[in-house]
């Protein structure tokens, strides 16, 4: 009896799990279009040897996504170490492209919406040593 019982739970909790996880999955790479409805982002993948290329996916954004750019601290700050990552809420119109960022999305009918998008901050081109 027991069995069936663990059987039964193992399953449940499988099933709900891939449910979750296919709600919203996440996108990164370089955004080469940005407008105040939709993006379109270049990513890698799906990886797979010798097969590999990029590809665009065009993303809708709403008034409910959150927009926020991520940047290295140089100080301590409440809460944090030196070196942490401090964000700062953003807008549509402060996009660009050529801006590496990461988008949780989830599929809404035949679209992607974006529910967030993390942008991280630039930072001075940093050539060899040698």
């Amino acid at each position: 009896m027991w069995r069936i019982v663990l059987a039964v739970f193992l399953a449940a909790t499988w099933a709900t799990s891939t449910a979750y996880a296919a709600d919203e999955t996440a996108h990164s790479g370089r955004l080469v279009a940005v407008s105040d409805h939709e993006l379109t982002l270049e990513v890698m993948g799906p990886w797979a040897p010798h097969h590999t290329t990029v590809h665009r996916l065009s993303v809708a954004v709403t008034a409910a996504t959150k927009i926020e750019r991520v940047a290295r601290t140089t100080k301590a700050v409440a809460g944090a170490w030196a070196g942490s990552f401090a964000s700062t809420p953003l807008a549509v119109s402060d996009l660009h492209p050529g801006d590496y960022a990461t988008v949780k999305v989830s599929q809404e009918g035949h679209r992607l919406v974006a529910d967030s998008i993390v942008v991280m901050a630039r930072t001075p081109e940093v050539g060899p040593t040698a």
